[in-house]
């Protein structure tokens, strides 16, 4: 309780003892005229314990839960400027990002990067990442990547199958492709 609110309610509280100046008279029955000012005090007092009580109990109320996919049930929906490729976000708190991706078998993406750090787990099919050096290959599922935000790099799902990967990054999921330089393919 603030200092300003305490002197409030005692002042208040004075007033309908009749210890303060000019404190109400009593009636003719030699009961306290009940002021105003402590009515309204006394219910926003009441009204502000009730609040931080039910705040405190929803808060302690909070169920924790757990949280599972199944491949099988998820909803994939297409990802923007990427023919082919969809998503299903399967996480989300604060900055953390996660989300399902599927590319349909034999997909190249050209070089490109993305702002954020990413890390992925393959979870079906062959699918992998490499740099400008030439460093980095396909992976099986069960195989895990982790790109920098900022490296240029390629993705590949290989012929054999549709790829799904789960990956997490710390802020929303970005793509920006990278300039070929010149006299070079990408």
């Amino acid at each position: 309780m603030t200092p300003e609110f305490r002197l409030l309610i005692e002042k208040s509280l004075a007033i309908d003892s009749g210890r303060a100046k000019n404190a109400p008279a009593e009636n003719e029955r030699g009961t306290m005229k009940i002021s105003l000012r402590s009515v309204a005090v006394a219910s926003l007092a009441a009204f502000g314990i009730g609040f931080a009580g039910s705040a405190i109990a929803a808060k302690g109320a909070a169920k924790k839960e757990l949280l599972q996919w199944n491949l099988a049930d998820l909803k994939w929906q297409d990802m923007p400027n990427s023919p082919g490729v969809q998503q299903v976000a399967a996480y989300k708190k604060g900055a953390v990002h996660c989300m399902f991706v599927k590319f349909p078998k034999g997909t190249e993406s050209p070089m490109h990067t993305h702002t954020q750090d990413i890390a992925g787990v393959v979870v079906a099919g062959t699918f992998g990442s490499t740099d400008e050096a030439g460093n980095g290959k396909p992976q099986a599922a069960g195989g895990f990547q982790s790109i920098p935000g900022g490296l240029k790099h390629s993705t590949k799902c290989t012929a054999d199958s549709d790829c799904i990967v789960f990956a997490c990054q710390p802020g929303p999921f970005d793509q920006k492709m990278a300039k070929a330089a010149v006299g070079k393919k990408q």
